[in-house]
Protein backbone atom coordinates (compact mmCIF):
# COMPACT_ATOMS: atom_id res chain seq x y z
CA UNK A 1 0.00 0.00 0.00
CA UNK A 2 2.69 2.38 0.88
CA UNK A 3 4.18 2.04 -2.56
CA UNK A 4 0.68 2.90 -4.48
CA UNK A 5 0.39 6.04 -2.31
CA UNK A 6 3.90 7.20 -3.92
CA UNK A 7 3.30 6.49 -7.21
CA UNK A 8 -0.76 8.69 -7.03
CA UNK A 9 1.85 11.13 -5.47
CA UNK A 10 4.20 11.26 -8.86
CA UNK A 11 1.68 11.04 -11.33
CA UNK A 12 -0.28 14.12 -9.73
CA UNK A 13 2.77 16.20 -9.78
CA UNK A 14 3.39 15.09 -13.13
CA UNK A 15 0.31 16.24 -14.17
CA UNK A 16 0.42 19.65 -11.97
CA UNK A 17 3.62 20.07 -13.47
CA UNK A 18 2.30 19.55 -17.06
CA UNK A 19 -0.17 21.84 -16.21
CA UNK A 20 1.98 24.53 -15.19
CA UNK A 21 4.10 24.49 -17.94
CA UNK A 22 0.78 25.41 -20.52
CA UNK A 23 0.03 27.91 -18.03
CA UNK A 24 3.67 29.66 -18.69
CA UNK A 25 3.89 28.67 -21.97
CA UNK A 26 0.76 30.12 -22.96
CA UNK A 27 1.33 33.53 -20.69
CA UNK A 28 4.77 33.71 -22.50
CA UNK A 29 3.16 33.76 -25.80
CA UNK A 30 0.74 36.69 -25.04
CA UNK A 31 3.56 38.46 -23.61
CA UNK A 32 5.52 38.32 -26.48
CA UNK A 33 2.13 39.12 -29.23
CA UNK A 34 1.95 42.09 -26.46
CA UNK A 35 5.49 43.09 -27.05
CA UNK A 36 5.30 42.63 -30.90
CA UNK A 37 2.51 44.80 -31.21
CA UNK A 38 3.61 47.71 -29.05
CA UNK A 39 7.18 47.46 -31.05
CA UNK A 40 4.80 47.84 -34.40
CA UNK A 41 2.62 51.12 -32.26
CA UNK A 42 5.26 52.68 -31.56
CA UNK A 43 7.36 52.17 -35.16
CA UNK A 44 4.00 53.39 -36.56
CA UNK A 45 3.24 56.30 -34.12
CA UNK A 46 7.55 57.29 -35.12
CA UNK A 47 6.74 57.06 -38.50
CA UNK A 48 3.49 59.09 -38.47
CA UNK A 49 5.26 62.20 -36.81
CA UNK A 50 8.15 62.20 -39.35
CA UNK A 51 5.53 62.26 -41.73
CA UNK A 52 3.34 64.96 -40.42
CA UNK A 53 7.28 66.86 -39.84
CA UNK A 54 7.86 66.75 -43.43
CA UNK A 55 4.02 67.04 -44.80
CA UNK A 56 4.70 70.35 -42.62
CA UNK A 57 7.76 71.37 -43.77
CA UNK A 58 6.54 71.22 -47.52
CA UNK A 59 3.43 73.59 -46.40
CA UNK A 60 6.13 76.10 -44.96
CA UNK A 61 8.67 75.96 -47.81
CA UNK A 62 5.03 76.52 -50.11
CA UNK A 63 4.58 79.38 -47.95
CA UNK A 64 7.87 81.40 -48.48
CA UNK A 65 7.38 80.29 -52.40
CA UNK A 66 4.11 81.98 -52.31
CA UNK A 67 5.91 84.90 -50.55
CA UNK A 68 8.57 84.96 -52.73
CA UNK A 69 6.60 85.66 -55.42
CA UNK A 70 2.59 85.16 -56.16
CA UNK A 71 3.00 85.26 -59.94
CA UNK A 72 5.57 82.58 -59.94
CA UNK A 73 3.74 80.49 -57.71
CA UNK A 74 0.42 80.97 -59.61
CA UNK A 75 2.48 79.34 -63.06
CA UNK A 76 3.38 76.19 -60.87
CA UNK A 77 -0.34 75.48 -60.36
CA UNK A 78 -2.81 74.90 -63.22
CA UNK A 79 -6.20 75.38 -64.18
CA UNK A 80 -6.55 71.36 -64.01
CA UNK A 81 -6.83 69.67 -61.40
CA UNK A 82 -4.72 67.28 -59.97
CA UNK A 83 -1.23 68.13 -61.22
CA UNK A 84 1.18 66.65 -59.16
CA UNK A 85 4.29 67.55 -57.92
CA UNK A 86 7.11 65.51 -55.93
CA UNK A 87 8.11 68.06 -53.62
CA UNK A 88 11.27 65.55 -52.05
CA UNK A 89 13.90 68.11 -52.09
CA UNK A 90 12.15 71.08 -51.45
CA UNK A 91 12.52 72.45 -55.30
CA UNK A 92 9.88 72.67 -57.99
CA UNK A 93 12.74 70.67 -59.91
CA UNK A 94 9.71 67.46 -60.77
CA UNK A 95 6.23 67.25 -61.81
CA UNK A 96 4.34 63.93 -61.93
CA UNK A 97 4.72 60.82 -59.70
CA UNK A 98 7.58 60.34 -56.82
CA UNK A 99 8.43 56.90 -59.00
CA UNK A 100 10.74 55.65 -55.74
CA UNK A 101 12.35 59.17 -55.11
CA UNK A 102 12.10 59.45 -50.96
CA UNK A 103 12.90 62.03 -48.72
CA UNK A 104 17.13 62.19 -47.77
CA UNK A 105 16.68 58.32 -48.56
CA UNK A 106 14.65 57.43 -45.88
CA UNK A 107 10.78 55.57 -46.35
CA UNK A 108 8.97 59.05 -47.20
CA UNK A 109 7.57 59.94 -50.22
CA UNK A 110 6.33 63.23 -50.24
CA UNK A 111 3.92 64.91 -53.17
CA UNK A 112 2.18 68.02 -53.57
CA UNK A 113 -1.10 69.03 -55.88
CA UNK A 114 -2.23 72.52 -56.47
CA UNK A 115 -5.42 73.44 -57.90
CA UNK A 116 -6.23 76.97 -59.04
CA UNK A 117 -9.45 77.94 -57.95
CA UNK A 118 -9.22 81.05 -59.75
CA UNK A 119 -5.97 84.39 -60.20
CA UNK A 120 -6.38 85.03 -56.34
CA UNK A 121 -6.31 81.30 -54.47
CA UNK A 122 -4.83 78.20 -54.57
CA UNK A 123 -5.40 75.02 -53.29
CA UNK A 124 -2.43 72.94 -51.85
CA UNK A 125 -2.78 69.38 -51.00
CA UNK A 126 0.10 67.79 -49.40
CA UNK A 127 0.43 64.49 -49.21
CA UNK A 128 3.75 62.41 -47.40
CA UNK A 129 3.17 58.65 -47.69
CA UNK A 130 5.32 55.89 -46.18
CA UNK A 131 5.13 52.05 -46.47
CA UNK A 132 5.93 49.44 -43.62
CA UNK A 133 5.51 45.94 -42.71
CA UNK A 134 1.44 46.56 -41.95
CA UNK A 135 0.83 48.32 -45.48
CA UNK A 136 0.92 51.70 -46.98
CA UNK A 137 0.44 54.80 -44.60
CA UNK A 138 0.14 58.63 -45.47
CA UNK A 139 -0.38 62.02 -43.88
CA UNK A 140 -2.73 64.99 -46.41
CA UNK A 141 -3.19 67.98 -45.44
CA UNK A 142 -4.78 70.68 -47.59
CA UNK A 143 -4.66 74.75 -47.34
CA UNK A 144 -5.76 77.31 -49.78
CA UNK A 145 -2.94 80.13 -50.44
CA UNK A 146 -3.80 83.50 -51.26
CA UNK A 147 -1.63 86.13 -53.03
CA UNK A 148 -2.31 88.26 -49.34
CA UNK A 149 0.26 91.15 -50.38
CA UNK A 150 -1.81 92.61 -53.07
CA UNK A 151 -5.61 91.84 -51.74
Amino acid sequence: MVSVKKQNRFGQSLFELLVAVSVIGIALLALANLVGNAISANTYAKNRTLAISYTQEALEWLRGERDKSWPQFLAQSSLNPGRLWCINELNWGSSGSCGGSTIDGSIFTRTVTLTRHDLLRIEVTVVTTWTDGSGTHDTRTVMVYSDWKTH
